[in-house]
């Protein structure tokens, strides 16, 4: 499904790389039906931000993607801070007893277009840089280039 997206998309490219912070911990202690939830539950709030025409997609286990995110640069960082309040808001009424009552992420970021001359391979690759990046420096963050 991912790379049949990233075939047919034309103009847009900005890319976001999404991950769960201490995901891991979810499913190890609450098992992995707690943790579909939590996957669920952040799905749809990154999908009450994007537009119709992004796509979102579960990049591997808690990495999520969106492609298409292109805007300008006071939009893009209006939209990041948007994502970040809405997952972090998640109503996760299914985590109340539990230590983790709410979920943070990391995200890198990059917005640029298709005719800058980058691949969608470098996009992603890139995006995934500043997602370690983001990771290093702490987590509940975001790196943007």
């Amino acid at each position: 499904y991912f790379e049949d997206e990233i075939r047919n998309m034309q103009n847009s490219a900005g890319v976001a790389m999404i991950d769960l912070d201490d995901f891991k911990l979810y499913n190890d202690i609450y098992g992995h039906d707690m943790g579909d939830r939590v996957l669920k539950t952040v799905a749809d709030a990154i999908n009450h931000c994007i537009r119709k025409t992004d796509k979102l997609v579960r990049y591997g286990g808690d990495e999520f993607v969106i492609l298409g995110i292109n805007k300008s640069d006071e939009e893009l960082r209006d939209f990041i801070e948007k994502l970040f309040c809405n997952i972090n808001s998640a109503k996760m009424p299914f985590l109340d007893h539990m230590v983790f009552q709410h979920v943070t992420i990391s995200m890198g970021v990059v917005n640029k277009t298709v005719e800058s001359g980058y691949s969608l391979a470098e996009f992603i690759s890139s995006a995934d840089n500043n997602l370690y990046v983001a990771k290093k420096n702490g987590k509940n963050r975001y790196v943007f280039k």
